[in-house]
């Protein structure tokens, strides 16, 4: 026999994934950090953003899950926020049954994030193919920037510049021999 809460918890579950597939948006990025092994690391961050006269869903996003923050990102626009890689992973493991527009960007986040903390080269580039194709699924009603390649003898370097979409309008050329913290400076 099905408890009545268990099936109010299953209802408020797709009702949320129903409101995330339509405004909420899975950020997967490729940030650099000098504490991880390959100067970069990977991340995924949740948003589901509403204007400020319905900041009581993102607030019953944050209360449901009990986690994340609800702040004021725009003029009259507040988001519900999830960064923590711990919640990351178990709000999308809640809404991935009832997703429809976000599956397969959920499903890849969730394997990225078994991926965090890489161990080796394989694997982090293993994690930078997953956030190129991720984003490559997020629509944006901006048209796309145009993101080149530094030319480098090292692929990981070219694949990880391509992820994080530095060029700063430099010549890729001018990359080659450069650390990551040098390709970051505007």
């Amino acid at each position: 026999m099905v408890s009545w809460e268990g099936m109010l918890e299953s209802t408020t579950h797709a009702y949320m994934a129903g409101f995330f597939d339509g405004d909420g948006t899975i950020v997967a990025t490729v940030e650099p950090s000098a504490e991880c092994r390959f100067e970069y690391r990977t991340r995924v961050v949740l948003k589901c953003a509403q204007h400020e006269d319905h900041r009581d869903i993102c607030e019953f996003f944050a209360q449901v899950f009990a986690c994340g923050s609800v702040v004021r990102s725009q003029r009259s626009v507040v988001e519900f926020t999830v960064k923590s890689t711990v919640n990351v992973k178990r709000v999308l493991i809640i809404l991935l049954p009832y997703l429809r527009i976000k599956r397969k960007q959920a499903a890849l986040a969730l394997k990225l994030l078994e991926l965090v903390g890489e161990k080796n080269r394989v694997q982090f580039q293993r994690a930078v193919r997953l956030v190129r194709e991720i984003q490559s699924l997020n629509y944006s009603g901006r048209s796309r920037r145009t993101i080149h390649t530094p030319v480098t003898t090292d692929p990981l370097e070219g694949e990880i510049a391509d992820a994080v979409g530095v060029t700063n309008g430099k010549n890729p050329q001018s990359y080659v021999g450069t650390s990551p913290a040098e390709r970051l400076k505007v």
